[in-house]
Order: structure tokens, then sequence, then C-alpha cells
């Protein structure tokens, strides 16, 4: 290993010693060395023509693009030209030609400076396109009606360090900043890193496909896009992707989207000021294995978050919706899981919940915080049915803290009375005493004996008060039902009830006015949910 001498030692060895130490880094005529493209380091000789004021490098290139004045010039690692033209006007064929010099694989560093686009740039399989950061920036041209970037059928690619300029207002047709496109054959391994796209007539950000093939194994992180007209970033055909750190603000159709694929992760993003802040799916386009984590979807104008009902296989967890032009989690799939999620203060344009489940069953909504929206705080709506609601908190709702329409929805609490007599003396029962707000959020009239054909008496819901008087039909009351089975079940949602909140320190009551002539016993069973945890 070169090193230079030590003092007061390497008696007569200081000129072996010495030249060994420089021979590392100069030419035997004491000029730099053209440094190989494993060093990392770009060639700063004279003949070279780059400024070494210009490099500010940590990283090598094989291929190195600048605009010098009026030139546009493409170099390979040794400093030898590659390509040039002028600067506005060649950009494109430039850097392609700096691209397509590397035969097997390589870097191609685009240095600071606008680069203005007349025509895709296109990238090959093995290719690391890289910018200085967002002083690199890819410029649509006026009339261009072109992506900044166009990639097909490849595989092993990098993009980063970049920004993108749209610039929407000269085009006329919905192109993307960056489009990656499966035709013939799966692209596989894509990395998208520190990249800016804004002002783009369509998406940001597409990875897309034919219908057939998918882009495989991606990641796109550290992406920040703003004010395009489609969505910031979109996964339309991905398997095996994940996106994370992505901010996205003032995009038209929607932040960031995942439509077909599966096995998707998205995490850390921060969606303000689209039209929808997520989506998943869409109403003909399967979906499975997403998993959302750790995302702020504010102040959208349309949703939150919306799952579509082809989703399958959906995990949300602490995902933050808040002030919302309606929904702030709009979930129409069956089987999702949410948890420790905050839906406040949504529905500014009409009456939205924090939280709907709109025909979707089987889902789970747990630990979640669904306040001062302008209907319910969690919806359970239409043909909604065998969802799980606990340990929510639904405060300050317009209409009420929830709304349970499905008949096998179930709650906190699933309280069971004593055996009712249809032919016996009115009575009422204490069944559950309220230590928080609650609400009834529906209940189920269960015979327990067939009854006769006589005609059915008063089976009611009713609200004791510490010192006043017993309300006994203050929930609901209905009619019993002659010649039903045993075992026969009647279902009621929160909709079908006179009252649904309870207060803390209320006591409620279930019974019945009795004296119906024949037989008929039932069991009332109250789906109670605690809304509040004061």
């Amino acid at each position: 290993m070169a090193r230079l001498p030590v003092v007061d030692g390497d008696e007569d060895n200081w000129g072996s010693i010495i030249r060994e130490f420089l021979l590392v880094e100069h030419d035997t005529d004491g000029t730099l060395k053209r440094l190989n493209q494993a060093n990392g380091i770009c060639p700063l000789d004279s003949s070279s023509l780059v400024p070494s004021a210009n490099l500010g490098l940590k990283g090598g290139y094989s291929a190195i693009v600048y605009i010098d004045n009026s030139s546009i010039i493409a170099r390979d690692y040794k400093g030898d030209l590659i390509s040039s033209g002028t600067a506005g006007t060649d950009d494109v064929t430039v850097i392609n030609n700096a691209i397509n010099s590397l035969s097997d694989y390589g870097i191609v560093l685009l240095l600071e400076k606008t680069f203005t686009l007349t025509s895709p740039i296109a990238p090959k399989n093995n290719i690391w396109l890289k910018g200085v950061g967002f002083a690199t920036v890819l410029k649509i041209a006026d009339g261009a009606d072109c992506h900044a970037i166009m990639v097909t059928d490849v595989s092993n690619i990098i993009l980063s360090d970049f920004m993108i300029d749209g610039n929407k207002a000269n085009q006329t047709v919905d192109v993307h900043g960056i489009r990656i496109y499966a035709d013939t054959q799966d692209n596989e391994n894509i990395i998208l890193a520190n990249i800016m796209a804004k002002d783009v007539k369509g998406h940001g950000v597409v990875l897309t496909g034919s219908g057939s093939y998918y882009n495989l194994n991606c990641i796109a992180g550290n992406i920040i896009a703003f004010d395009n007209d489609s969505y910031g970033i979109s996964y339309y055909y991905v398997k095996r992707g994940h996106m994370f750190n992505i901010f996205a603000k003032g995009n038209t159709e929607g932040g960031v989207q995942a439509k077909y694929g599966e096995e998707i992760n998205i995490n850390n993003i921060r969606s303000y000021n689209n039209g929808q802040g997520l989506a998943i799916g869409a109403t003909d386009n399967p979906i499975t294995g997403v998993n959302i984590s750790n995302c702020h979807l504010n102040s959208n104008s349309s949703n939150g978050l919306v799952i579509f009902s082809q989703a399958t296989d959906c995990q949300v967890s602490n995902v933050v919706a808040k002030s919302n032009e309606k929904y702030g989690i709009r979930n129409e799939a069956d089987g999702v899981k949410m948890s420790n999620c905050t839906c406040n203060n949504n529905g500014s344009s009409g009456s939205y919940d924090g939280i709907v489940l709109l025909d979707a069953s089987n889902n789970k909504v747990i630990n979640c915080t669904c306040n001062n929206n302008t209907r319910y705080g969690i919806h359970s709506y239409n043909t909604a049915d065998y969802n799980q609601i606990k340990n929510c908190e639904a405060v300050g709702n317009t209409t009420a803290p929830m709304e349970i329409d499905g008949t096998h929805d179930i709650a906190d609490i699933t309280v069971k009375s004593e055996i009712l007599d249809l032919s016996g003396s009115a009575t009422d029962v204490e069944v559950f005493h309220a230590i928080t707000k609650c609400q009834l959020i529906g209940y189920a009239i269960v015979y327990t004996e067939g009854s006769s054909s006589d005609a059915g008496v008063q089976i009611r819901v009713g609200r004791y008060q510490e010192g006043v008087a017993l309300d006994n039909d203050y929930f609901d009351s209905s009619t019993s039902e002659a010649s039903k089975d045993k075992g026969y079940v009647k279902h009621f949602k929160t909709s079908d009830l006179t009252h649904s909140i309870i207060s803390a320190g209320d006591t409620i009551t279930v019974g019945t006015a009795g004296g119906k002539t024949g037989a008929g016993e039932v069991m009332l069973i109250l789906k109670i949910a605690e809304v509040s945890s004061s």
C-alpha cells in the first residue's frame, strides 16, 4: 500500500516511497491521471473541458452530461467526447447518446442546469440516470407534448436526484413526468429516488403496463409531486412495490394511487390539497396485499383515503385523515383491517363520515378516533355487514357518533338480557349501566320459545336516569310477532331506533308489556359502542 515516508525513519528509501505514493494519482509525466470508472471521480485535467467548480461529486459516473454556455456536451469517464450539440435544442439527443454509449451498464450523470426536452429521455437496461439534486431540471419544451422520461420493457434501472418541470401550461395533451411502461414483457427492479415532479399535464410519475405485463420489484422513495393534473405518483400495474416518504400536494386527480397489482407497501405519505389523498384500486381494478401505514392525508377536495371494492387483503394503520371535503376514509372493500387511525373534521362539502364502510363486510375498525365530522364518526352503510368496531372514539359528530346498518356488525359490548315471558306480567329489567358515553348501535330479539298465533305485545328498550322516572321505551319499542319458531331472530339497526345515545350514568332497561295469551318467550341482545373515554 502506498504511503508517505516516516519522519526520522525510512532512511535511504524516501525517494522510492514518495515515487510509489505519487504514482497512485499521477502519470509518469507528473500530470493527474484520468481516473477510471471504478474510482468514481471525474477527470479534472484540462483536456476534459469539464469545469471542476461544477462537479461537487462524491459518487462516480460512466458518462457525464453538462451545459457549457450555449453547448450541451456528453463525455465518458475518461473525458473523451461522446456527443455535443446546441443547448436547449439538442439536449435529448445528447443525453440519449450518452445513455446508448454504455454497452452493458453504468451511470449517466446530469450536472446542474435546465435540460430542455423536445422528446423523452429513454433509459435502457442496467442504467442509473442521476442528477445532482433539484438543480438538475428536466423541462418539457413548449408544445413538445411528450413525457420527460419514457422507459419501456427494461430491467435494473435507477432514476434519481433531479427535478421534472412538466410545463403543463404549454402542452396540449396528457403527458407524464416519468412513464415506466411494461409493454411486451415485465419490467423488473426499478428504483426512483429523490425526485421532484411538478406542473405535469398528466401524472407526475406513473408505472403502468399493457394489461398482460407488470412492473415488478419497484421502489419509489423521497418523491415530491405537486401541481400535476392527474396523480402525483401512480402505481398502475405493479407487483411487489414499495412507496415511502412521498409528499404530494395540489395534484388535481389525487396525490398517490395504487391501482392494479399486488403486495404493495405504502408508508410515510403526506398528501394535502389534492383531489383524492390516497386511492387504492378502482371499481374494476383488482389489487391485493396492500399495507398502508403512517400517512397524513389532509385537506383534500375528495376523500383522504379511498379503498375501492376490488381491493382485497388490505391493512391500514396509523393513518391521519383530517379536514377532507368528503370522507376521512371511504372503504368499499371487504376484509380491511384498520387500526389506530384518526379521522376528524371531515365533510366540509356536505354530510360525510370520518370512516364509512360502504357496502363493505368483514372489516375491522380498531382503536380509531373519529370526531367532529359532518355526519357520523363511523358509518357501516347500506349492505355492509359482519364488521367489528372496537375501542373507537366518536364525539362531536353532527348527526351521531355512529350509524351501523349491518345487522351482524358488532361493537365493544354485547349485552344479553334474561328470558322475558311474553305472557307474563309487564316487566322492565336493568341490563347495562354506562360509565362513559356510549351508543346503542342496534339490537336483536331472539325467540327462545316459539310464539303462538295470538296478538303480539310490546317489547321495549328503555332508559333510567338517577332521579328521573323510567322511560321504558326511550330507545325503541316493537311488537312481538305471532307464530314464530324457536330461534327466530329479528334485527334492528341504528336507524331503526328512536334514540341511540347513552350518556354516562344512564342505565339501560329491557322489558315487555306482557299479557300475551299463549306461548312465547324472548331474549334481547344489545350492541353497544363506547364512543368516548369520558
